[in-house]
């Protein structure tokens, strides 16, 4: 038979696999809000972490105060070389509170991180001088993060209440967050997006009852493409240009299905865009905004189609610079609520609902949500009037 030589090369390979097999092994690290889990606080948490660690954060109100406070960036704080960290809540943001007490900032990312944050309700940020007062609740720079299940609550800045994203080449994903009360100085009332080469995405949120004094009562961004999916944009306001949206200086916005809904604003109090920027929107409400539903300035383009535009108070016409790709309606969408109420949700014979458009079934869904209520007492429409306004 022949012999297996161990060649003292092999062996020393052999021994040094197994001596670093776990290396590399995501570890979860839990903080609790009696400090009796793996850290004290989860700042101790994350500053303990590797690449790939998750940070899980049990139920409770993590405070500025109760948690010792931060630093000049901010209260929870993600720096270079703390790459691919998840911090997750246990129970979901109704229980799991990150609040700064206004003191600064709530999170901070820089460089190259690439975090995901899941499930918290982030308040209580006020922007401070060092990052030129951006990004109230969160703010990075340069990192491409996920953030996902947040309530952003109460936030403030002078650029980004509740968001401030900017870099070069890293997507920022925003999905089902709640936006509510976040204010900016001058643009981005809940979030605030620029210099960016690829597009950042906002999906299925819901943004409602932000303020700018500015630009953007909800969302504003420059020199960077934004894409806005399945959102509820709603009762946002902005002093000077955009209630829900304002995007200038070569920027371009993709916007579907999303209800853009009493906005207020004395420029678009929709959406306003100017500074060579271009917009494609789709299968989307534009109703009752206090002002124009869309202002284009200084030379943007627009291309629309199966969209729902009606009950906008500085009326309903398609603006000069609008390439109409056909099967826009101007009818009442129909919504479950009353006004004010911010329910978006559609009655059962809403236009905007496939089997009731005047386009058919080509258009799908038009706006943010489905059905969730009958009809109403009010006087029925035949499918003739319904067609009469379909242009």
């Amino acid at each position: 038979m022949r012999k297996i030589r161990h060649t003292p090369l092999l062996i020393l390979a052999c021994i040094f696999s197994l001596a670093f097999s776990d290396r590399g092994v995501a570890r979860t690290w839990l903080v609790t809000f009696d400090g009796t889990g793996d850290a004290a606080t989860v700042q101790a948490a994350i500053d303990s972490s590797a690449a790939g660690d998750t940070v899980l954060v049990g139920p409770g109100h993590f405070t500025w105060s109760n948690q010792g406070g931060g630093t000049e960036k901010g209260f929870i704080r993600f720096l270079e070389r703390k790459h691919h960290i998840t911090l997750r809540s246990e129970t979901g943001p109704d229980a799991t509170i990150l609040d700064a007490e206004y003191q600064n900032r709530t999170i901070y990312v820089q460089g190259m991180n690439h975090i995901t944050v899941e499930g918290f309700t982030i308040t209580g940020g006020q922007a401070p001088p060092f990052g030129d007062y951006t990004g109230g609740g969160y703010f990075n720079h340069i990192s491409g993060d996920t953030i996902s299940n947040c309530i952003f609550l109460n936030n403030e800045a002078s650029y980004g209440g509740a968001i401030y994203s900017c870099g070069n080449g890293y997507v920022t994903l925003v999905e089902n967050c709640t936006f509510s009360g976040n204010t900016a100085s001058v643009f981005g009332g809940a979030i605030a997006l620029c210099c960016n080469s690829v597009s950042s995405v906002i999906r299925n949120c819901v943004l409602h009852g932000n303020s700018a004094v500015q630009n953007g009562g909800a969302i504003a961004f420059s020199l960077c493409p934004l894409t806005v999916e399945g959102c509820v944009i709603s009762d946002n306001t902005a002093g000077a240009r955009g209630g829900g949206i304002a995007y200038y200086n070569n920027a371009a916005a993709t916007i579907t299905r999303c209800t853009i809904a009493r906005n207020e604003a004395p420029d678009g109090a929709g959406i306003c865009i100017y500074g060579n920027s271009s917009l494609a929107m789709h299968r989307s409400i534009l109703a009752f905004n206090w002002g124009y539903w869309l202002s284009i300035e200084q030379g943007p383009s627009a291309v629309i189609g199966c969209n729902d535009i009606f009950g906008n108070t500085a009326g309903d016409e398609l603006p000069p610079g609008v390439t109409d790709e056909g099967f826009n309606i101007f009818l009442d969408p129909q919504f479950c609520g009353t006004p004010g109420s911010g329910n978006y949700y559609l009655q059962s014979d809403s236009p905007c609902l496939p089997p009731n458009h005047p386009g058919g079934l080509f258009c799908q869904l038009v706006g943010a949500l489905p059905s969730s209520c009958g009809t109403t007492e009010n006087e029925k429409r035949s499918w003739g009037r319904i067609k009469s306004g379909f242009r």
